[in-house]
């Protein structure tokens, strides 16, 4: 929502840090400053879930509603986490399967792990590839073993080992795609 509020033109509304003239000085700007809080407000309402509408519903203006915003997922962040971490270890392909959209799946619970500010959470190339691997039918398994990390060395030169998980998903997809015809 932040990128929202930037391309819109509304975060100093958003963060407070316009604050509103007074009315009986500068009937005005109070005006405008009010229009343009309400966008600010609409723009908020517009890009939050039915669910969330009950924690901004009551707010005056769209500082408090984005605090009200923040302290409610702020306090649910960690379970967030725990749940997507669940889910990208959990999720396995079976034989039939449809693989693309089993990676774009992975791939989804990936990003959005790894948007959360607290990077000790977040999934690198490596660990996403062995959960990738993992998460694959048996019948991959000797495909995929070649393209793993050596545990023994982090430096292994072999550019098999050192492909990105971006690459590896690619070369899966090709390799799924002859397995369908």
């Amino acid at each position: 929502m932040k990128r929202i509020f930037k391309n819109c033109e509304i975060t100093p509304y958003i963060k407070g840090s316009i604050k509103c003239p007074n009315e009986a000085i500068y009937p005005t700007a109070a005006n405008n400053w009010s229009q343009n809080d309400s966008w600010a407000q609409q723009v908020i309402l517009q890009n939050i879930t039915p669910s969330q509408l009950h924690y901004v519903a009551t707010k005056e203006t769209a500082e408090d509603m984005w605090k009200a915003l923040q302290a409610t997922h702020e306090n649910k962040a960690h379970i967030t986490v725990d749940h997507l971490q669940r889910q990208i270890y959990g999720t396995k392909a079976e034989d039939g399967d449809d693989l693309v959209k089993h990676f774009e799946t992975m791939k989804n619970y990936r990003d959005r792990i790894n948007r959360f500010p607290n990077q000790e959470f977040h999934i690198t190339d490596t660990q996403f590839k062995s959960i990738i691997s993992s998460s694959l039918p048996l019948s991959w398994v000797n495909f995929v073993e070649p393209y793993n990390g050596n545990v023994q060395d982090p430096n292994d030169p072999d550019p098999k080992r050192r492909m990105t998980s971006d690459g590896f998903i690619g070369l899966l997809w090709e390799e799924y795609k002859i397995h369908l015809e």
